[in-house]
C-alpha cells in the first residue's frame, strides 16, 4: 500500500535445476498479479532464465497492461563449488523508468554481464576472482594470461551457457566494461 515499485526477493527452486519449476512459475505469476514489479530469485546455485510477465495491472482502473520482470535464479556470484553451471552466472542490470505524464514507474529493460568465478590456491588459501567473461576472453589473448588450459576452455563454454540461458535479455557489451577492474 503506497509503494511506487515492489521488488520481491525469493529463496525458491530446486538446487542445481537450470529451469524454473512449475511452483516458481505459478508463484511468480501470482506475485505479479498481486502487485510485484520485479522478482529476483536465488537458491538453486545455478542460473535460471529471466523473463517478462505481462498481466493486467491490479491497481489500474482502466485495465492497463503491466510488465514485470522475473529472474528465477541469479545463480552463484562467488562460488567454491565445482562445475561450469555453478561457476558461471551474471550480474543483472535492471532499468526502471518513470512515465513522464503519469509519474508512474515502469520496467524499461534488463541486460546482464556474464561472469565466471576463478578459484586459485595460493599457499593453502583460496582466492577468488569474479571475471566478466568478455574481459577474461580478452585476457586470454595476452601472452601471460591468468588462466590454465582447462579454465581457458571453460570460459567460452560459460559464455555460451549464460547467453543461451537468457533468451529474453542481451549481454552488456565489452565497451561498457572498460571501467570494471
Amino acid at each position: 500500500k503506497g509503494a511506487d515499485y515492489v521488488i520481491a526477493m525469493l529463496h525458491w527452486g530446486q538446487e542445481y535445476a537450470t529451469e524454473p519449476n512449475q511452483a516458481q512459475i505459478s508463484l511468480a505469476k501470482a506475485l505479479v498479479e498481486g502487485g510485484a514489479d520485479l522478482i529476483l530469485g536465488h537458491h538453486p546455485h545455478v542460473l535460471q532464465r529471466g523473463e517478462i510477465i505481462r498481466t493486467v495491472d491490479p491497481f489500474s482502473d482502466t485495465g492497463d497492461e503491466k510488465e514485470s520482470f522475473v529472474m528465477y535464479s541469479l545463480g552463484n556470484f562467488v562460488s567454491s563449488q565445482k562445475g561450469l553451471e555453478r561457476l558461471s552466472s551474471l550480474v543483472l542490470k535492471v532499468e526502471v523508468g518513470i512515465d513522464y505524464y503519469s509519474g508512474e514507474p515502469y520496467f524499461k529493460g534488463a541486460e546482464y554481464i556474464p561472469i565466471y568465478t576463478q578459484k586459485k590456491n595460493k599457499q593453502g588459501k583460496y582466492h577468488f576472482t569474479v571475471w566478466p567473461i568478455e574481459k577474461a576472453l580478452a585476457e586470454l589473448e595476452k601472452e601471460n594470461h591468468n588462466f590454465p588450459p582447462d579454465e581457458a576452455q571453460a570460459l567460452a563454454k560459460a559464455w555460451d551457457h549464460i547467453v543461451g540461458s537468457q533468451p529474453a535479455m542481451s549481454p552488456v557489451k565489452l565497451e561498457k566494461l572498460n571501467d570494471i577492474q
